[in-house]
Parts: C-alpha cells; structure tokens; sequence
C-alpha cells in the first residue's frame, strides 16, 4: 500500500476589513468574501503578503448582526476564530478542506 497524498483544497477566500478583539485564543474580526464560500466550523490560513501567519478554524460567522452557517462570495461578515495569532486588516482568509487521493 502506498500511502495517500494530503491535497488542501481552497473553498474560499476573504479579505480582513476590521479587527475587533483577541480573548482566550479567540479572535473576533470583520472581512469580505473574495472568492467561493467561507463555512462555519472550516480550516482557514491567515495570510499576510502571501506568508502563512498562521492556521485556525472558523468558530461561528454572522452578516448583519444574524448567525449564519455560510457566507457567499461578495458578502461582508464577522466571525470569531480560534486563532493564536492577531490579524491585521489587509490579511487574507483562506478556508480550505483536506482530502485525501
């Protein structure tokens, strides 16, 4: 048996409009989607210039004040991660799935 490759696969992406607040490992912040679709409870990768920060996963994600389990792209949201790192508005989101081949 060989073993199976590890492929992330990109679901979506976001930009970081707003940085709100870091408590515990949580890290609340505003942003827009960019491109596919950002889904609670996904990985994400914080990217700044096109350098990983830092990896995380999306806790819980609103838009307009009302939790959602999907954001489209085009549409603002707020989400709160767990992260280890502090975001920077500018930074980039992306959520990613990992499969298997």
């Amino acid at each position: 048996r060989r073993p199976r490759d590890r492929v992330e696969e990109i679901t979506g992406a976001a930009k970081v409009l707003k940085f709100f607040s870091n408590a515990k490992g949580r890290v609340v912040l505003g942003g827009r989607v960019e491109e596919g679709t950002l889904n609670e409870n996904a990985e994400v990768k914080v990217l700044r210039r096109d350098l990983e920060l830092g990896r995380g996963k999306i806790v819980s994600l609103q838009t307009q004040k009302t939790p959602v389990k999907q954001v489209e792209s085009g549409q603002e949201f707020g989400a709160q991660l767990k992260l280890d790192i502090e975001p920077m508005p500018g930074d980039r989101l992306e959520a990613f799935e990992i499969k298997f081949n």
